[in-house]
């Protein structure tokens, strides 16, 4: 047990109970639920005790003045946002790696890209020219000052990609308010049905939702319902005007909700606010996140989902080439060769070929029309 990690002393006035989820994974361990003994614990799933950044009572109105003063034409490459910018859809994909992926965003976009949909590229570092594809918008995410604050917090309560993937909750302040909406979209996503019925799922938020995510499909976080960050609609309008949501954002990043974010980020941030302040969060259905990470062996029956297949998630490194194909050719007739073929060693790859087994079953029991029926046979 590790809740005890630092010495004991009376300088704490924080009491807790300890909580612990055990997770079959190791990789996972980390991600427990788990209020320490001690807040002052070095155990890597105890929350490191920080200072808020922000005034209490006063934080929305805080960011949103910084926000403001954001000079957003030295952020921005490539076409220009449209004079109907706010009636448009908006689509962004986010790499915070020094050489991001850029091709990969392209590929994932171009099942969808239309001319009433802007892509979005939200990046790190400033790419090169010639890297980025045709109809694609970057973004340069700038941290304002105390939007820096929270997201160092972040980065002392998680660890692995975790600090990578916190910057997607800081969005609505990165930006701009041309775009008030945004679907935000992983790339290793399949968008097989129409965009715009996704889109619709705005319409039905609550007055207070700030976002919109389906359920984990797995039994990552136990007996909680967990969220699954592979496919987010984000209110930005919405999220900046929230003070709960502000504030949510900073005690949880400064560790004074008791919680350790950990190894998944934004998706255990999602999966705690669900469960504390579930006015924030909207369910968006099963079909719009069909999760390919078979954990756990698929011991339980989470993976079923009884609507149409509207996007496929290989969020699971051995089907990650999954996404790809399917990106390259979503219709049913290519579905069910790379199913039949996976015994062939391409994907997945001869080295991960242990569990094809597994995932070949599964597939066919739980994703059979994760494709695009054309008409082809």
């Amino acid at each position: 047990d590790r809740a005890g990690g630092g010495h004991h002393t009376n300088r704490s006035p924080y009491t807790c109970v300890c909580v612990c989820l055990y997770m079959p994974l190791p990789l996972l361990a980390p991600l427990l639920l788990r209020v320490c003994a001690d807040p002052n614990s070095h155990a890597m799933d105890c929350p490191r005790l920080r200072k808020p950044c922000l005034p209490e009572g006063r934080g929305a109105a805080v960011l949103l003045r910084e926000w403001n003063h954001i000079v957003w034409d030295k952020l921005a490459y490539g076409p220009p946002l449209p004079d109907n910018s706010k009636q448009l859809i908006h689509v962004g994909f986010f790499d915070t790696r020094p050489s991001p992926s850029l091709w990969e965003m392209g590929k994932a976009a171009a099942l969808f890209n239309s001319s009433g949909v802007v892509v979005h590229a939200l990046l790190a570092v400033k790419p090169v020219a010639a890297d980025v594809p045709s109809g694609i918008r970057v973004t340069m995410m700038k941290l304002t000052k105390r939007l820096a604050c929270i997201y160092d917090n972040f980065a002392h309560n998680s660890h692995g990609p975790g600090p990578a993937y916190l910057i997607k909750t800081l969005l609505p302040w990165i930006l701009p308010p041309e775009v008030p909406r945004i679907i935000l979209l992983d790339t290793d996503t399949v968008v097989l049905r129409p965009i715009i019925k996704l889109w619709s799922v705005f319409e039905s938020f609550g007055d207070r939702a700030v976002i919109g995510i389906a359920r984990e499909q797995s039994n990552l976080y136990e007996n909680m319902v967990g969220r699954n960050g592979g496919v987010q609609l984000m209110n930005l309008v919405a999220a900046r005007a929230s003070a709960t949501y502000v504030r949510y954002l900073d005690r949880i990043a400064a560790g004074r909700t008791g919680y350790y974010v950990g190894y998944l980020g934004d998706q255990t941030v999602y999966t705690f606010m669900g469960r504390e302040a579930p006015h924030l969060v909207h369910d968006i259905g099963c079909e719009w996140n069909r999760q390919l990470a078979f954990h756990f062996n698929m011991s339980n029956a989470t993976q079923h989902c009884s609507r149409p297949c509207g996007i496929l998630h290989a969020n699971m490194r051995q089907v990650k080439c999954v996404a790809k194909l399917m990106q390259e050719e979503p219709s049913c007739s290519n579905w069910r060769k790379i199913i039949d073929g996976m015994t062939a060693g391409v994907c997945p790859p001869k080295s991960r070929r242990r569990n094809y087994p597994m995932i070949q079953k599964n597939i066919l029991r739980f994703f059979p029309d994760c494709c695009v029926d054309t008409g082809a046979g």
